[in-house]
């Protein structure tokens, strides 16, 4: 499963843990936008996100989504003590 100058993993493996991956509809409209997402992380507990999706120019109907914390929010503290758990 391992391969060697591929970061560990073989073209193989790779594509086997995508095709499993379930992708669903981030976003709405045209792909980009922003807003809130609330998660509940079992160990770093909950957080609200702010999230802003954005167009991919090169590559159709591909987006690419950044999320961050208020600054000085417990959704900021939970966030960073993601490392860590």
């Amino acid at each position: 499963m391992y391969g060697a100058g591929d970061g560990g993993w073989t073209r193989k493996a790779r594509a086997g843990l995508w095709a499993a991956h379930a992708v669903g509809d981030c976003g709405t409209g045209t792909g980009t936008g922003t807003g809130t997402r609330t998660y509940h992380h079992p160990k770093a507990g909950p957080m609200t996100l702010m999230v802003e999706f954005m167009a991919l120019p090169n590559d159709e109907g591909e987006r690419v989504a950044v999320y961050g914390a208020e600054p000085g929010s417990a959704s900021e503290a939970a966030l960073l003590r993601l490392p860590a758990t």
